[in-house]
Order: structure tokens, then C-alpha cells, then sequence
């Protein structure tokens, strides 16, 4: 909570313009009785800790009517240093917790009795680093924030220093309003987020044109967009953009100041009886609205937001991966309408709404505008596991007891997922605003409960490693789970990815090319059938067959792997979600999908939210639901798809098949045949290819090395948080764990779930431990028992332990990062080179593998034994 102004005086001190009400003003706050403004905003604030929230107070200095003494204040180094002496001492005082400084503006475009100087950024810039400077030496052990605000015309943001500015502040909060007000002889919009081309006035006064500014020069996590909740009025006309415009109605003071001030109205007021007889329109284009009408006969025009503009620009400051939002000011909106609907809208997702006049669709993630890429890279070639090694000793069941205490017993940690919108540059340490939002697929509780069952009682005689044989010390175990954390953290969680996606795009293919294979069509829904080169249905186990550790026999693998069933019909359960990404894989029969189409990302669909949700009456199917929230899935679901469309479209692959190139938008919409592939869709659709899209295709993986036009049988694709593929896989699952080891009479772990009838189990709700299960089954068989070239997995995870936990010994996740990612441990890292003894090429984002396993860690640690714990310490 920003508290504003303070003054910049002519002697350069940041002083109070009104002691009494700052300081000595008798006020109730918090449930007592405090003197002065500032001690009743504390005593929120620590209300507020007392609950478990997090209230900053920060002092704003400026302002439009007290920015006079700025650029003489910032000229010398003497000026300087007495503004910021006086702005630490004033920060001081009041025990607030940072400070904004709000010019307007430098060198131009403020009041005219503002000092100006054609030096003025510099200066700032200089003033900011001093005051930066100050603020740490006066608090060594506090971070003070430090901000601005920053005007949006093209005049100030356009010659702002951007980088120099970003360097040095916590946010810069752009003040996207007042593009237009009663200064205008012409009426306009106050904050529309689009341009119009019937404006008459800059073509660059809108929030998008800003925004873009910004963002090319600043990271989006350092901006925050701001948001109106007042308005402009004129009287003279009743049009949008018409001339002739006077000041018009205004807000109503009570005495002494008393009277009407013409042109601008607090958003309670707009609301308000005064003005009921107006009548609201909407600007599609701008993506505001307006009302119109007439006051005491006088024709008047009002320009502001209401809850339907200012969730779409929530949407849109989250599609942009702003820090956040601002609005200016906390009275005019006294109910909060604003507010909480902006909260609101930003917590329902990144949504980027389009104009009314659609420009091209927005390019797949590797290249949105902001430079970054929001879609994740294509996961690494799950290569075939390495030689079978000697079963390990799956240690103490006292330590396997006491790892999976511990980790009942901590708060769950929150596993996190990657925004739709998150830049290339997003890590697991980056700021939760720019780049994270919760998991919705993978949670604490399920991961215990599948480590429970895996390391107490595992599957096909082995359980997960947490403690040496004869011993209860689980420092090694919670160091195996660091390390199978930080993998599947990279493969899958920051996805939300239980089912694989369809990773097939350009880069993808360009890596098959490079291997001298068949690159295939971008995104063909054939990748079912195997991707960068794989077949998945072809994976079958040894021919030498699959020991059975129960009876030390060996088992044909025609008993052990599934059966490859042509007629078999699957969808996904989950899919990407970034912009235009293509929709959940899927495998059908050629009776029902005769060739495989390909996705294409370009398209506008008709989603909730949009200027397409605002006709009154609806053609069929739409009578009682809104465009974007019929759709197929998750999974085979047809719950949120109307009769109508089933009549036609009974299932996915059949609607698939009548969508094949019937684009997007409103007709097809209505029709049935397009923009229903998932919940809220907002682009894409299918398009064929003669004789059917390919696959890619690579001689050393893909048996027969030929590509697939089709999806028959193609149900094997990868699941669970490290994802299991291929007929064997599945059928090892089925055969120890799932339906068909209790028809043995084993005591399986999961009796009733027949993984090779219904493969996709591993991802539905209602078996939630068993995307975790299948990972760390995946971690029992082929990284555990890793032993290749003298080099084995539990020696180097008992080292790392021994030799102190430090997380910046990368030997232990390195060495499971080269296992999962390529199959050999040490493989050389990407970008890097060198030797690639195993020749399956170089391990994907190993650096980010890297700062997964010191995140998850640090965690972890707290969890250790006393002992070990003590020895940390020291």
C-alpha cells in the first residue's frame, strides 16, 4: 500500500504536506486507538502479520501537483544527497518499508511551474542510485523497496533510460490511465487497452503500445500495470471521439473545499443513482466502456472502468508476466468492486484478449514478443534403460520408515508449474509473480503416499532407497528423493504435464533431421505414436524376457508387456497450455481416424471472456452455455459438449475428424466442427496432410525406422511425473503392481488397475499417487540399479552424503540428470560438448536440473536427522 504524497521541497527534504493528519490525528485502527495516519496504517499492518499475511506500507513522494522541486533536487550531487538524507530519515520516522518516488515528469509534459532541465534522467537516475545506496547502509539486514512511477506518454516513456532505471528499482509502476481526460477538446477513452483508428489524437495512447515499451527494455517481473478506478467526463456530446467537448460532471466535495470538480469522477460515484438514467456502451476495439446520456439536459460523456475491462486487463497483465497490478486510489472504489475483481481475473489465468480487429495470431511461444519462450522445450529421447545391474539392497525399513514420517510431518511443500506466459529465462528460483502459479496435478500427499508404498514395500523386489542396510539414518534417502525430485521437476511438474505432450515442433524436428531421420509434419497428432524419432508401441521387453524376482524365474515377455489392441481408443487427461498449443494426444482405430492430421496454432476461437460472450441470444448449441466452455475431454469426456454436437460427434476422434480443416472462429464454432478440442480454447485447429501426417522418424530408435501417418494403436505414449512409455513399461506395471499381479494372487498395490486396458490410469484423478508411482518405479528399475563402466548410482548418492550435502556438489544430480535425460551418466551437458561416450547426445537444461536439486534441498534439509543435521550446520 503506497501512501500519497510527501512533498519534495525547495530546500530538497521529503517532508509531510499535513503533520496533523500524518501524526496527530486521533484515528481507530486494528481494534485500538492510535495518533495520525501513518501509526494507523502500522497497526494494520501488523494486524494483518498477526493473521499471516503480508502488508508493505511505502512512502510516496510527488505526485502531478508536488513534482515542483524534482529536477532541482536531482541536479547536484549536494542536492542530492540532502533529498535522500532526508527521505531515509523520513522512511525512518514513520517505520514504513520503502520508499516511491513519483515525478511528473522529467524534462517535460508536467505543470508548468515544474522545474525542468534537458539532464533530468540522468539526474534521476543518479538521484535513485544514491537513495538505493542509502536505504541498504541505513538497513543492512532489511531490503527497503525502492520504486517509481512512470508516466505513459510517448514524450517520457518514449527517452525514459529503461535498463538504467530497472537496474536500481524493485518495480516501476506504469501509470496506464489519463490518455485521455476534459484537457481534450475531443472526448476518448481513459485507459483503453487497444488503439482505436477513429481516435483523433497520438496513435501510441494505449496500454498495449506502453506495455510493449516496457517490456522490450525491463524485465515484466519489475512492472506493474496501473489501473483507474475513477473517470473522465466532458459535456457538449454524447459520442465517443466527439468534438466540442467541455469539462464535464464531476466529483462532489463535502465543505470546506465544497462544490463539484468538473471533469473527473470516482468510480463510486460513476455506479451511483446520480447516474442511472446514462447508458453504458462498450468499445470492442479499446476493450472499455463508456456511457452517454444526459445531466440536467446537458449532453455528457463518461470514460472509465467496471469490472468486465478491468478483468480482461488483469488477464492481460498476467498473459504479460507483469508483476503485478497498481490502481490509483484506494477511496474513489470505497466497496472494492475493482479491486477484488482484479484479484480475481488474475488468479484465473493468464488470458490474452484479442482486438476486435484481429491482427495475425500471436506466433507458437518460441518467439512471442516479449523475446522469451513460453513454451517449454521438447523433452529429451527417453532412450532404452541401461544393462540390467545387480538388484541394490533397498536398505532399513527403520530408515524407510522414519524418511516417510519426516515428510508426513513437514507443511506440504507446494509444487509449482511454469505460466503460460513465463519467459524463456524462468527458473525455479525466479519470482513466483513472473513465472509460477500452483500445480494443479501434482501435490505433496500424493508423492508421500506413492514413496510410502514404494519404500516400505516396493514392487518386483525392489523399494526405494532411503537408509543403508541395519540403519534408521534417512539422510541418504532424503538425498535420493532431492535428486528424483530435481528430474522430475524439469520432465514434467513445471509442465503440469502427467500425460506427454505434443512436443513436435520445428526444434524437434531439426534435431531428428540433424541424426539423419525422417523429420515429419509440426505437431501431427501421429506423435502419439512415438516423437524425436521413437516408436513407443515397439518397445517391447527383452526377448530373453523379464525376471520375476519373487520366484527367480525368467518370464516370456509376451506375458509381461501389453498387448498392442488396434481398436483401443484413448485420450489424454492432461495437455500444454500455452497459447495455441496443441491438444491432448490421442489413438483411434483407422476405422474411426483413417489419416493423422497435423495442429495448426494460427486462429482466433470464440472463448469465455471475449467481446464473443456479449450477444443476447444464442444459436444452438449455445442456448445455455458460453463459447469456450464446451469441449471435449479431459480425457474422453463429452460432459461440457451439447446433444447437438454429439448427435453428430459422438466422441474426440470423430470431431477430430470433421474439424480437419475447417479453421477457426464463430461459424464452425456453432457448427460443432471446430475450437471444442479443449476447456477455453483460444486458437488452433486441424489440418490434413495427403496420405496423412508423419511422424518423425530415426533408424537407431524407431523400429523399422519408418514414420506413422496414422494413430492406431498408438495408446503408449509417456505418463506420470517421470513419464513411463512403450508396451513393456506399461505391461511390467500390470504385471507387478496392477490387476494382473493381484490375478496371480500377489498383494498388489494397485489390484484394480489394468495398465494395459486403460494405460491412461496413470494420470486420472481418481488414482492420484499413481502418476508418483509410475516415476519411482521408473527410478527403481533404471536409475537405482545404474551401474555402467565402474560407475554406480547408489555409490555416488552414498558419497554426496558422506562428503557433506553441500548443493553446489553437483556430482549427485548430475549424475541422475545424464541417467533420466540420456541414458548414460556421463553424458556431456548441452551447449557445453565434449566426449559422448554413451553417443546419445547431451543432457537438456542441465543447469536448471541443477537449481532444482538446491531448491528441493533446501527443503529437504530441515528433515534430517539430528546428527546429520548438526554436522550440515557445521
Amino acid at each position: 500500500m503506497h501512501y500519497a504524497f510527501y512533498e519534495v521541497t525547495s530546500d530538497c527534504r521529503a517532508a509531510s504536506i499535513d503533520e496533523w493528519a500524518d501524526y496527530q490525528l486521533s484515528q481507530t485502527a486494528a481494534g485500538r486507538t492510535v495518533q495520525g495516519n501513518i501509526a494507523a496504517f502500522v497497526a494494520l499492518r501488523e494486524e494483518q502479520a498477526s493473521l499471516g499475511h503480508t502488508l508493505r506500507l511505502i512512502l510516496s513522494l510527488g505526485g502531478w501537483t508536488k513534482s515542483t522541486h524534482f529536477s532541482s533536487c536531482s541536479k547536484t550531487h549536494a542536492n542530492r544527497q540532502a533529498l535522500v538524507s532526508s527521505a531515509v530519515a523520513l522512511l525512518d520516522r514513520t517505520g514504513f518499508d520503502g520508499l516511491d518516488l513519483d515525478w511528473e515528469y522529467p524534462v517535460c509534459c508536467g505543470l508548468d511551474s515544474n522545474g525542468v532541465d534537458p539532464a533530468d534522467w540522468e539526474n534521476y537516475v543518479l538521484l535513485l542510485q544514491m537513495l538505493r545506496g542509502a536505504l541498504d547502509v541505513a538497513h543492512p539486514t532489511e531490503h527497503k523497496e525502492l520504486s517509481i512511477a512512470m508516466g505513459m506518454s510517448p514524450a517520457v516513456t518514449g527517452i525514459a533510460p529503461k535498463a538504467a532505471l530497472a537496474d536500481v528499482l524493485d518495480c516501476i509502476y506504469l501509470m496506464t490511465y489519463d490518455y485521455n481526460g476534459d484537457w481534450n477538446e475531443f472526448t476518448g477513452h481513459l485507459a483503453p487497452l487497444y488503439p482505436d483508428p477513429a481516435y483523433p489524437g497520438d496513435p501510441d495512447f494505449h496500454i498495449s503500445w506502453g506495455v510493449a515499451e516496457w517490456t522490450a527494455a525491463v524485465p515484466a517481473s519489475k512492472l506493474a500495470m496501473g489501473m483507474p478506478s475513477y473517470g473522465r467526463s466532458w459535456y457538449g456530446t454524447t459520442e465517443l471521439f466527439g468534438s466540442g467537448a467541455t469539462p464535464g460532471p464531476g466529483t462532489y466535495w463535502e465543505p470546506p473545499n465544497g462544490g463539484e470538480q468538473l471533469g473527473i469522477l470516482r468510480y463510486d460515484e460513476i455506479i451511483s443513482s446520480r447516474f442511472a438514467g446514462f447508458t453504458r456502451s462498450w468499445s470492442d476495439t479499446a476493450k472499455v466502456p463508456y456511457l452517454h446520456g444526459y445531466r440536467n439536459g446537458r449532453p455528457a460523456f463518461i470514460t472509465y472502468d467496471d469490472p468486465e475491462s478491468i478483468a480482461i486487463k488483469a488477464r492481460y497483465g498476467s498473459a504479460a508476466g507483469l508483476a503485478g497490478l497498481m490502481f490509483w486510489e484506494a477511496s474513489e472504489d470505497s466497496a472494492s468492486v475493482l479491486l477484488l475483481r482484479a484479484i480475481e481475473a488474475w488468479n484465473e489465468g493468464s488470458v490474452l484478449p484479442p482486438p476486435a480487429t484481429l491482427p495475425p495470431p500471436l506466433p507458437p511461444p518460441a518467439s512471442l514478443p516479449d523475446g522469451g519462450d513460453a513454451s517449454p522445450p521438447p523433452p529429451p529421447v527417453s532412450l532404452s534403460p541401461p544393462p540390467p545391474a545387480a538388484l541394490p539392497d533397498g536398505g532399513d525399513e527403520g530408515g524407510a520408515a522414519a524418511l516417510v514420517l519426516a515428510l508426513s510431518s513437514m507443511s506440504p511443500y507446494q509444487f509449482r508449474k511454469l505460466k503460460t506466459t513465463a519467459s524463456a529465462s524462468c527458473n525455479i528460483e525466479s519470482p513466483t509473480g513472473a513465472c509460477w502459479e500452483d500445480s494443479e496435478q501434482y501435490f505433496w500427499a500424493d508423492m508421500v503416499g506413492a514413496l510410502e508404498k514404494m519404500a516400505t514395500r516396493g514392487v518386483a523386489g525392489r523399494t526405494f532407497f532411503a537408509s543403508a542396510a541395519g540403519s534408521s539414518d534417512y539422510a541418504v534417502g532424503l538425498a535420493n528423493l532431492a535428486a528424483f525430485l530435481a528430474q522430475t521437476m524439469q520432465e514434467t511438474i513445471q509442465y503440469d504435464a502427467c500425460d506427454e505432450n505434443n512436443w513436435s515442433e520445428q526444434s524437434a524436428l531439426d534435431m531428428v533431421s540433424a541424426k539423419g531421420g525422417s523429420p515429419g509434419e509440426i505437431y501431427p497428432a501421429s506423435a502419439a505414436c512415438g516423437q524425436l524419432g521413437q516408436s513407443y508401441q515397439s518397445y517391447s521387453c527383452p526377448a530373453g524376457g523379464v525376471l520375476d524376482p519373487d520366484t527367480g524365474e525368467t518370464v516370456p515377455p509376451e506375458e509381461v508387456q501389453c498387448a498392442v489392441d488396434p481398436d483401443m481408443v484413448v485420450v489424454a487427461q492432461t495437455s500444454a497450455q500455452w497459447y495455441g498449443a496443441p491438444p491432448p494426444l490421442f489413438c483411434a482405430p483407422r476405422t474411426a481416424v483413417p489419416e493423422a492430421p497435423r495442429w495448426d496454432v494460427s486462429g482466433w476461437c470464440p472463448t469465455q471472456g471475449t467481446s464473443w460472450n456479449q450477444a443476447e441470444e444464442w444459436a444452438a448449441p449455445f442456448g445455455s452455455m458460453a463459447r469456450g466452455s464446451i469441449h471435449f475431454g479431459p480425457a474422453a469426456s463429452t460432459a461440457s459438449v451439447p446433444a447437438e454436437v454429439l448427435a453428430s460427434t459422438p466422441d474426440y476422434p470423430s470431431y477430430v475428424v470433421g474439424s480437419v480443416d475447417q479453421g477457426t472462429g464463430d461459424a464452425c464454432l456453432l457448427d460443432g466442427t471446430c475450437c471444442l478440442d479443449k476447456d477455453n480454447q483460444r486458437a488452433g485447429s486441424w489440418r490434413s496432410c495427403a496420405g496423412g501426417c508423419e511422424n518423425s522418424a530415426l533408424p537407431e530408435l524407431n523400429v523399422g525406422s519408418e514414420a506413422r501417418t496414422d494413430v492406431e494403436g498408438c495408446c503408449w505414449w509417456g505418463r506420470g511425473a517421470i513419464q513411463t512409455t512403450g508396451v513393456c513399461n506399461f505391461g511390467k506395471l500390470n504385471y507387478f503392481a496392477g490387476k494382473k499381479a493381484a490375478q496371480r494372487g500377489k498383494d498388489a498395490l494397485f489390484p484394480d488397475v489394468d495398465f494395459c486396458a486403460n494405460p491412461g490410469a496413470i494420470c486420472q484423478p481418481e488414482y492420484p499417487e499413481l502418476r508418483w508411482f509410475s516415476g519411482l518405479f521408473y527410478w527403481l528399475n533404471d536409475v537405482q540399479p545404474y551401474d555402467v563402466r565402474g560407475e554406480r548410482y547408489l555409490d555416488v548418492l552414498q558419497a554426496w552424503v558422506d562428503n557433506g550435502m553441500d548443493p553446489s556438489d553437483h556430482s549427485l544430480v548430475d549424475f541422475a540428470s545424464g541417467v533420466v535425460n540420456r541414458g548414460c551418466h556421463d553424458a556431456p551437458f548441452e551447449g557445453v560438448g565434449g566426449a559422448d561416450p554413451c553417443g546419445n547426445g547431451e543432457i537438456h537444461a542441465w543447469e536448471e536440473r541443477r537449481l532444482n536439486f538446491k531448491h528441493i534441498w533446501g527443503v529437504l534439509s530441515p528433515l534430517l536427522p539430528t546428527r546429520r543435521r548438526s554436522l550440515l550446520l557445521s
